[in-house]
């Protein structure tokens, strides 16, 4: 028995719109294939770009560690020659405290001669 043609007409435009419909879901599915490789070159790069900005992050970090120790460097120095500045000065105020107090002896002793 062989079907009615209605019916093979109604079969042929479901197999049509299925057809149809397979076609566009490809047709969407490939577009997104493309978009996701797309999106992972891109995401690549980004990861590339990550890693370098990372190792010259570090490479900064470094220099300002660096930096750090030797302004801690300098800044003990600093403060040892103030130290040692002050202390010499101290040192010259007695000496002429002290040659003040020896020229007045000495100019007493001389005129008690």
């Amino acid at each position: 028995m062989r079907p009615s043609t209605g019916k093979t007409r109604k079969d042929q435009h479901e197999i049509k719109l299925l057809e149809n419909r397979c076609e566009q879901a490809s047709t969407k599915l490939n577009d997104l294939q493309a978009q996701n490789k797309t999106l992972r070159k891109d995401i690549d790069t980004w990861r590339k770009q990550l890693r370098n900005q990372t190792r010259v992050n570090k490479g900064y970090s470094r220099e300002i560690n660096k930096a750090v120790e030797d302004i801690k460097k300098l800044n003990t120095s600093t403060y040892n020659g103030q130290r040692f500045c002050q202390d010499t000065n101290d040192q010259i105020l007695a000496l002429k405290a002290k040659h003040e107090i020896d020229k007045f002896t000495f100019e007493h002793k001389i005129l008690d001669l």
